[in-house]
């Protein structure tokens, strides 16, 4: 169980997570150093929530495909995504994965493939690419067990505590957002949907997609990040608690305002 969140930015891509896994061996084993996002070479990266067998499983394919496309001269986020020619994408692998565990070992397994599912894996994929004109286009993709890749425009969460991150991300993101705005609501969503889902914890992993590459975020940086605005969003709090209380009025608010 854990929290994926990806946020497009005008000059990139942030994804972000928590490191905490969980495995069953007899009884529930919890575990607070996973790295669940993988850095292809180029400007992609990919993340994971479900089951780790399977989240692996499908990088692994993925990271072959990419090796061909890039072989190819036909690299790209959507390539990799969709798939060109002769060389299959994340939309295919995904697929085959269901349909492998699924479909064909479950019938196999119980005699019906409708009885039970194994698969538990849905990933995130972003990444910076150049088009035709010169410019950079940001790009996210949630990609769906069955075989589906959903573009996303402006953010996406993944894992048990995504409810809690859609709600956090949909107040704060702006469109005009810079990566450097990105990775600290990134930071902040990962450690508020932590004090709320027990199945998330753990050191942040923070990588940044931009026009130099992949980048990870130190944790040490991160978490003085969150520091200083765990400091700002308490007095943000006592001013909603005065709202609330009708001690603090819309004219005092105003005052407050953006130039």
């Amino acid at each position: 169980m854990t929290v994926v969140i990806g946020i497009v930015c005008i000059d990139g891509i942030v994804i972000a997570c928590d490191s905490q896994v969980e495995f069953n061996r007899g009884s529930p084993v919890k575990r607070l150093n996973a790295n669940k996002i993988y850095q292809l070479d180029g400007n992609i990266a990919i993340a994971g929530a479900g089951m780790i067998a399977f989240i692996e499983k499908a990088v692994d394919n993925i990271k072959i495909a990419h090796k061909e496309l890039k072989d190819k001269g036909k690299l790209s986020v959507k390539n990799l995504v969709e798939g060109v020619d002769d060389v299959g994408g994340c939309e295919l692998i995904m697929s085959s994965i269901h349909k492998a565990y699924d479909i064909d070992r479950v019938k196999y397994l119980y005699g019906s493939s409708a009885d039970e599912e194994i698969v538990d894996v849905f990933l995130m994929i972003g990444g910076i690419e150049q088009t035709e004109q010169g410019e950079y286009e940001s790009r996210l993709y949630l990609l769906h067990k069955i075989g589906f890749a959903e573009p996303v425009n402006d953010y996406a969460t993944i894992g048990s505590g995504a409810a809690y991150a859609e709600y956090l991300l949909s107040r704060y993101y702006e469109p005009s957002m810079e990566i450097k705005e990105g990775k600290r609501l990134g930071i902040y969503t990962i450690k508020e949907v932590e004090k709320m889902d027990p199945n998330v914890g753990g050191p942040i992993n923070v990588v940044t997609v931009g026009e130099s590459g992949c980048q990870e975020v130190d944790e040490k940086d991160a978490l003085q990040i969150y520091a200083e605005m765990e400091e700002k969003e308490e007095l943000i709090n006592e001013l909603m608690r005065g709202c609330i209380s009708g001690r603090v009025e819309i004219e005092d608010l105003r005052k407050l305002e953006r130039p």
